[in-house]
């Protein structure tokens, strides 16, 4: 076979070439182009005859040597990446290549060399990114998946396996249709099939999964297509959110609602909710009956047009104290006027209505019409008597004072003022000749109270 000796080559020639040239022989620079010089910053003088692995940044060297000699022996084919220190201290990637040649008779070796510094600096900053975002990606609680056009998931994080149930190697190349039912796959296909013909991403995408357990799982997702240089969608990214937890306190907090809401609809007292100016924000139906006025016409309107300005005050000082202490009012008496006119009087208990901040933001309220039992307040506002007084008068000793709040809300005023329900009423107190006596007693000197009361 037929050498060159490159010693015959004309520099001009070498130096030509559009990258850098040198010949290495017995370790020793024998030849530099003048642009592996420019390149490098160092002068003919500096390089001749000078080791070729001296300015080679030293923690490169060996594996620099090591490749080399592959390289000489033909073992290796693919150019190598090296650390280069120039004349004036700075650092830059050099990518390069080695065979051996005959030079003026003797074994040489012809290096080429390119400086790859902005390259190698765009890939580590690159990788570094890369790093950075799938650091984040395996630390998130969300499930993040990028899948190709068929469905294929192609990169996952941690918490999608966790999410799904499965390990990362028996996820990864899963089809989606196989985590979800025959529906939902229906009904993610619609999705992933609109943001590939429109370009655009999709979110608030909700469906259910089936994780290897066979335990189901409310999923809301993101899609975001991956396009390639042509502008074309070539796969799918999402982020996957488990809202399982949430979903069922949604549930159960729609059946509390629910519940409690038809307990306000059914129930005989009146309830209502204030906003901070004193305007209806909510009320059951029985507020509306007594009241005679449809639910329509009284949301978003003023207590104030019901009540006039003497029980005005009084509604303002009670809220005004619920406002101000954070505590319930009890007792609260007054009087309010119906849409056909007529006064009736109420009494009701208020409370703080909060926000998640634990804020007042209003108040709420149960009440009921006292009208025929009004005794606790003359006409026209005049005072109160002195309850305590008065059943102590009524009493006569028999029983303690209790508060007047007590009777109204009670629809059995006896069983009330005795404390004794009409269901939990021993039978020997029921059958009790002597206690009838003593009620019997009792209720005429409550009755000759009452009517002076009202005087």
């Amino acid at each position: 076979m037929h050498t060159i000796d490159f010693s015959t080559i004309s520099k001009d020639i070498l130096s030509a070439v559009g990258v850098a040239i040198y010949i290495v022989q017995d370790g020793r620079f024998v030849y530099c182009s003048s642009l592996y010089k420019t390149i490098t910053g160092y002068s003919n003088e500096e390089l001749i005859h000078r080791n070729s692995f001296e300015y080679i940044h030293p923690e490169d060297r060996d594996q620099t040597r090591k490749n080399a000699i592959a390289a000489l022996k033909g073992e290796r084919s693919e150019p190598y990446e090296y650390r280069f220190i120039k004349k004036n201290g700075e650092i830059m990637w050099i990518l390069e290549r080695v065979t051996s040649i005959p030079y003026e008779g003797k074994p040489a070796a012809l290096g080429s060399f390119m400086d790859v510094t902005e390259p190698k600096r765009m890939e580590m900053i690159i990788r570094q990114s890369e790093e950075k975002y799938r650091n984040i990606l395996e630390n998130i609680e969300d499930g993040y998946a990028e899948i190709d056009l068929k469905g294929n998931l192609l990169f996952f994080n941690e918490s999608l396996c966790r999410m799904q149930g499965y390990a990362r190697d028996e996820l990864a190349g899963l089809n989606y249709r196989r985590l979800v039912d025959e529906e939902n796959a229906a009904k993610v296909f619609a999705f992933y099939n609109r943001v590939f013909k429109t370009g655009k991403s999709e979110k608030d995408v909700q469906y259910e999964i089936i994780t290897k357990d066979r335990v189901r799982k409310s999923i809301e997702s993101s899609i975001t297509p991956i396009k390639n240089e042509a502008g074309r969608t070539v796969a799918f990214r999402g982020i996957l959110r488990d809202r399982t937890g949430l979903k069922q306190a949604e549930e159960a907090l729609r059946q509390s609602e629910e519940r409690y809401r038809t307990i306000l609809e059914e129930m005989d007292n009146a309830y209502f909710e204030v906003d901070i100016a004193g305007n209806y924000t909510f009320m059951n139906d029985a507020a509306c009956r007594l009241m005679g006025y449809q639910k329509e016409e009284l949301i978003g309107q003023t207590f104030r047009k019901q009540v006039d300005e003497e029980d005005t005050k009084i509604l303002y000082d009670a809220f005004g104290k619920i406002y101000t202490t954070g505590k319930p009012v009890r007792g609260v008496f007054y009087k309010y006027a119906r849409k056909d006119g007529s006064m009736r009087y109420a009494e009701i208990a208020g409370f703080p209505l909060c926000n998640p901040k634990s804020e007042i933001i209003g108040f709420r309220g149960i009440g009921r019409d006292i009208t025929e039992q009004n005794f606790w307040r003359k006409p026209c506002g005049a005072p109160r008597r002195d309850t305590g007084r008065l059943w102590r008068r009524l009493t006569n000793g028999i029983l303690k004072p209790i508060c007047p709040a007590t009777l109204f809300l009670s629809t059995a005023p006896f069983p009330v003022i005795w404390n004794i329900s009409p269901i939990r009423r021993p039978p020997s107190i029921s059958a009790s000749s002597s206690m009838r006596r003593k009620r019997t007693g009792f209720t005429i000197r409550f009755t000759r109270c009452i009517k002076q009361a009202g005087r």
